[in-house]
Order: structure tokens, then sequence, then C-alpha cells
């Protein structure tokens, strides 16, 4: 169930993530996670941001599991920022939030 966004200032016209990017950062999500393709959701946000801050920002939530150690989604983390960086700027920031499954609530329509 990974939940990717990508937060993209608008006020930087480079961007080029389009459909081939954004199947790179799914691929990136099904190896690193060991997950299927229809469970991975990816967003693109655009964003009005403030001068000095990275223009992209990848927050990516995703269960725990035992082998989702932070090094592993650090990892992960660096490939999602690669990936982004060579669709546009360089300047990728990179968040993650795992969510313990007790708590986690979801509603699909």
């Amino acid at each position: 169930m990974p939940n990717l966004k990508v937060y993209l200032d608008q006020n930087d016209q480079s961007w080029g993530l389009d459909e081939t990017v954004l199947t790179r950062l799914r691929g990136a999500l099904v190896d690193g996670l060991k997950v299927p393709t229809s469970a991975c959701q990816l967003a693109v946000v655009p964003i009005q941001g403030l001068p000095g801050q990275p223009p992209a920002n990848i927050e990516l939530s995703v269960l725990s599991k035992p082998d989702r150690t932070p090094e592993r989604l650090a990892e992960l983390g660096q490939t999602l920022q690669d990936i982004v960086a060579n669709a546009g700027p360089s300047r990728v920031a990179f968040r993650c939030t795992v969510m313990d499954r007790a708590s986690y609530v979801v509603g699909k329509g």
C-alpha cells in the first residue's frame, strides 16, 4: 500500500515528470518494497513553494513490515530522489512515514 506523493514547485518549469517517470517510480516501489503494482498509489501535486526549499519533495507512506528497515527505506528514498532529479532540478527532498498496521484505517471506494 505504498502511497507516494511528489510535490513540485510550480515556480520551476523545467520538470519532465511524465508517465514514463511515474512508471519508473512505481517500479522502484514494487522492487524496493516487494508489492504488486496494484498496491501502489502515486500522485504529483503542484505547489507554490518558497525560495530556499527544494523544488521537489517526495513523501512516501508505507505500512510497517520487518524488512522495511530505516536503512532499506533510505536506499529506496535515494532511488526515488534520483529518478525525480533526472526529470528536473537536482534538489529533491525525501521523507518517509512508516505506519503501524494496528492503527491504520483505510476506506476504498
